[in-house]
């Protein structure tokens, strides 16, 4: 089954105050603002115009978000696969693009050769 996910990312690089956009996103997302400043300070320092800020961030911290109108800040939904039994399998299982359509490398092998048949072992 496959969830919504969402995650905020900014340009450090057209964030026109960075303690004022830290104190902001360590509020609504609840992260240590220090700790934020230090790693929006450093992607800015580097020029680096990407910087995730959190992944897989509430619906309520989404509506905060983008209630502020705040251009510098960007959120990106994208689609999360979850197995009714975690992990156990997910590599067998295989996965689903967008569309819930099977992925190249998750399409089942040929039953003819996987199957087997009496007395026989493999294909």
């Amino acid at each position: 089954m496959s969830v919504r996910t969402d995650s905020v990312y900014l340009n450090p690089l057209k964030v026109p105050d960075l303690g004022v956009a830290s104190e902001i996103l360590s509020l609504v997302l609840k992260l240590d603002r220090a700790e934020l400043y230090g790693k929006m300070k450093a992607a800015a320092d580097n020029h680096r115009g990407f910087l995730w800020i959190k992944r897989n961030i509430s619906p309520e911290e989404v509506q905060s978000l983008r209630n502020m109108h705040l251009e510098w800040i960007a959120v990106q939904s994208a689609s999360q696969r979850h197995y009714p039994g975690g992990l156990l399998a997910a590599h067998v299982l295989g996965g689903v693009d967008f569309e819930e359509k099977a992925t190249p490398e998750s399409r089942r092998p040929s039953t003819t050769c996987c199957a087997g048949s009496l007395g026989r072992r493999g294909c």
